[in-house]
């Protein structure tokens, strides 16, 4: 895939460009409502978009709303209608004679009687036809009184007998009668006959119950009285048949009357549930109960008498008014129909509707006479909008890379991670929309657009990083439509880029985060302030805030992204550069136990490198990092290498190909070595180009002196040469140092001297082609040569000479190869390959 990826490299350059932006035409419009925003309609039912004021009166409106409330309060204000209830009067009355002749026939112990009948029910019926059913049954009925009534209709019928229908009687008793008479024209009193006629001659013959045995009988049926009334009845009645017995007249049929003649008033009256306990009360309060007047009670029986009268008709009473409801419906809308149509106007400066109302006909009517609802028809952009305007800020983003990095766009990894990048741009660009409401704009700021800044400044050139300020301002404009989040996007995408690509230490990483924030909430706080000071929601403090925190949340969280994409694709980032130049590395601590001479060279070339690649604006921390692990290879077989022997040279007992041989495998194993301790492939360039193809000239010389036709290029490396500057620089280091410490070791070194050593190198190694693939200009080639010969003077400086140490006259040091052609350089690159 690899290879067919390269051999195709621009389909996969155009398919992973469709793909990224169909991804992000995804994220964009997922969720978004293309459909055309239709205002809402001023219609009845509906809700009120919006307040509406009257900005003049208006006319009068029929109001139906109104009218239907008035006439609704007019037939709730109708009195209900009641209507007499005749069967419950009438029962009312027969419970009273029931308890009367149930008191009557319970005072005897039975006896033998003569043939029995069953009393007929004559209530209601004419006197005739009274009389005639009596008769029919061998019994006599007579009148023996009256009681007034308001009803015509009922006029001379009977209101009630005694003894009561059902009861059974003896063959010829008599059926007392009391007959109803109209107001109007009865003119005789109510009366009533003894309803005992037919046992008061018994009174002083037959045997009687006891009190007791009385008051349990009536207590079946009567329970309602209580017990102390029933007794007060039960008692006078004793009394009663004992005048009786004596010959004296029963005062018990005009007791029976005075109940009725009571209770026939109240309930001609008119008796409503609501009414009924307030008319019991009447009767069961001494002072408020009607006063008796029968003859013949004695006098310290008359208040029993009187209270026992009043509790037995309280008891029995009952509501007799029921509400007509038929009538009442009808008289209900009667009284609607009575009131008029009713109107609305609404005088100017009133409210018509509140926003969210439910509108009625008189407010339509009120706001289209008007003319205050005038509604804009919102026209929204459709999906595919939105879709190609995120393509087009993708395309041109490419566009301007290809014109400035063009080497970026035809590398396939750095393809995808820009791919990467810009996915994440569109889900930081959809935060604002996730966070915001009417309520609060200021939250929007928390957009993590600096998180692409730090991520793309780690990942690429800083070029390349300030140009994803325009896809993310993109991506948010679209996301939002909102135009403070667009340009704070933008801004915020670029800030970091100026903090982030100058750092060499993860303490600089950290504070460029804290920076960037630091800068960029000032401007949330200014463009809130500029476009929606004073709105709903709306706080500049609070933007500037938010804006921190996404800030500092979103830049620590690029360095967690970034780590990932550097073990996912093996790239070389600020944050890894400053892993390698650890110095507790283990590669390093290998390199400094197993070749401490290499180790301590490493360390300068690594120092004259990031110096010189600061000084043309190349990449100081890999030129660093590649210095340092340039010469890795050499701890497999330290020894043969110049800086780490001690007087004994291993090179002098092997040929000059064997030699060669050895020095060109501390490459082959470097590479080896960098691939255990997981070295980015851009650091391990260094160890693959600090020699690039140059002829290891001292090995060349010494196997000519034995064959002059000997092949040149048995004694190249086999290396590659730098493709970037920073290789260059490693290359142009490792060679001057090498060579500068040689002569340092003939004579004491001159910045002049070490100036013409410097460009006796560069020239050699220019003029073999070793520069040919990197991107070196002379003018930096020039910058370079200066902050190296100015890095080796400070480093080879004067020494003071102590007495009694070695000093410059004795036997200088034997060079590798012959010592004039050592100060030129023409054998600088086999100074550090201890020959």
């Amino acid at each position: 895939m690899s290879e067919w990826a390269q051999r195709n490299r621009n389909i996969v350059v155009v398919g992973i460009l469709i793909l990224t932006i169909g991804f992000a035409s995804l994220v964009l419009v997922y969720g978004y409502d293309g459909s055309t925003e239709v205002p809402p309609q001023i219609a009845v039912g509906e809700r009120s978009p919006q307040d509406f004021i009257a900005d003049r009166t208006t006319s009068e409106f029929p109001d139906p709303v109104k009218t239907a409330r008035e006439r609704e309060l007019a037939a709730a204000n109708v009195p209900a209608p009641f209507k007499k209830n005749t069967t419950t009067s009438q029962s009312v009355i027969n419970s009273i004679n029931a308890f009367f002749t149930d008191l009557e026939e319970g005072a005897f112990k039975p006896q033998e009687k003569p043939l029995e009948v069953v009393v007929p029910s004559v209530v209601g019926m004419t006197i005739a036809a009274a009389e005639k059913t009596a008769s029919e049954s061998g019994l006599e009925a007579t009148v023996g009184g009256s009681v007034i009534t308001t009803d015509e209709a009922q006029d001379g019928t009977v209101a009630f007998q005694s003894p009561l229908a059902g009861l059974t009687v003896e063959e010829g008793s008599g059926v007392n009668l009391v007959v109803f008479r109209w107001q109007d024209s009865s003119t005789t009193t109510s009366t009533l006959p003894p309803t005992t006629t037919t046992t008061l001659p018994d009174a002083a013959t037959r045997d009687r119950y006891t009190v007791e045995e009385q008051v349990d009988s009536l207590a079946r049926e009567h329970a309602v009285l209580g017990t102390e009334i029933l007794t007060d009845f039960v008692e006078l009645h004793e009394k009663d048949l004992d005048r009786v017995a004596e010959g004296e007249a029963s005062v018990f049929p005009d007791m029976q009357r005075t109940a009725i003649t009571w209770a026939q008033d109240e309930l001609d009256k008119g008796i409503r549930v609501g009414d009924l306990n307030e008319v019991k009360q009447k009767y069961l309060n001494p002072a408020t109960r009607p006063p008796i007047a029968i003859v013949g009670i004695p006098e310290e029986d008359v208040d029993k008498t009187h209270n026992a009268l009043a509790n037995l008709v309280a008891r029995r009473l009952l509501s007799n008014e029921d509400v007509n409801d038929a009538q009442w419906v009808v008289d209900k809308q009667a009284a609607r129909d009575a009131v008029p149509q009713q109107t609305t106007s609404f005088p100017i400066g009133t409210t018509i509707a509140k926003e969210g109302d439910i509108l009625t006909s008189v407010q339509v009517a009120a706001i289209q006479e008007l003319g205050l609802y005038e509604p804009e028809i919102v026209i929204v952009a459709p999906a595919w909008a939105l879709a190609a305007f995120g393509a087009i800020s993708i395309l041109l983003f490419a566009l301007l890379l290809y014109r400035i990095s063009p080497k970026t766009v035809r590398r396939i990894r750095d393809v995808v991670l820009l791919a990467i990048i810009l996915g994440l741009a569109v889900l930081a660009a959809r935060v604002p929309g996730l966070v915001t409401g009417t309520d609060n704009h200021s939250i929007g700021y928390i957009i993590p657009a600096v998180a692409i800044g730090v991520i793309a400044a780690i990942l690429f050139n800083p070029r390349t990083a300030l140009l994803f300020a325009i896809p993310m301002a993109g991506f948010t404009a679209i996301a939002t439509t909102d135009l403070t989040f667009t340009v704070f996007a933008g801004i915020a995408a670029a800030v970091p880029v100026a903090f982030v690509s100058s750092v060499s230490t993860r303490s600089q990483l950290r504070l460029s985060v804290i920076t960037s924030a630091v800068v960029i909430a000032p401007v949330a706080l200014g463009l809130e302030f500029l476009f929606w000071y004073g709105s709903e929601g709306s706080s500049p403090w609070m933007a500037a805030l938010w804006a921190f925190v996404g800030a500092v949340v979103g830049g620590f969280l690029a360095q967690g992204i970034v780590s990932f994409m550097e073990t996912a694709f093996g790239i070389t980032t600020t944050m890894s550069l400053l892993d390698l130049l650890d110095r507790n590395h283990p590669a390093l601590q290998t390199l400094e136990e197993n070749a401490p001479g290499t180790f301590n060279h490493s360390m300068l070339v690594g120092s004259l490198a990031g110096r010189a690649a600061r000084a043309i604006n190349a990449d100081p921390l890999l030129a660093q990092a590649a210095a340092w692990y340039h010469d890795l290879g050499k701890t497999e077989n330290p020894q043969y290498f110049v800086e780490n022997q001690l007087g004994y040279n291993p090179h002098d007992e092997l040929t000059p190909e064997a030699s060669a041989e050895i020095i060109r495998g501390h490459v082959i194993d470097g590479l080896e070595l960098a691939k255990q301790f997981r070295i980015p492939d851009d650091v391990a360039d260094g160890i693959r180009m600090h020699h690039g193809t140059s002829l290891m000239r001292y090995f060349y010389h010494k196997a000519l002196i034995e064959d002059e036709n000997v092949d040149p290029e048995l004694f190249r490396h086999h290396g590659a040469k730098p493709t970037r500057r920073e290789m260059a620089i490693v290359m142009i280091a490792d060679a001057t140092e090498a060579a500068a410490r040689s002569y340092a070791q003939q004579e004491q070194p001159s910045e002049e001297g070490l100036a013409k050593l410097v460009d006796t190198i560069v020239a050699e190694k220019l003029e073999d082609g070793q520069f040919d693939e990197s991107s070196l200009t002379f003018g930096e080639l020039t910058t370079i040569k200066h902050e190296i010969v100015a890095g080796l003077a400070a480093y080879y400086h004067a020494r003071v000479e102590y007495p009694g140490f070695p000093t410059g006259e004795q036997e200088p040091v034997a060079l590798p190869a012959g010592s004039s052609d050592a100060i030129d350089a023409d054998e600088s690159d086999d100074t550090d390959e201890g020959t």
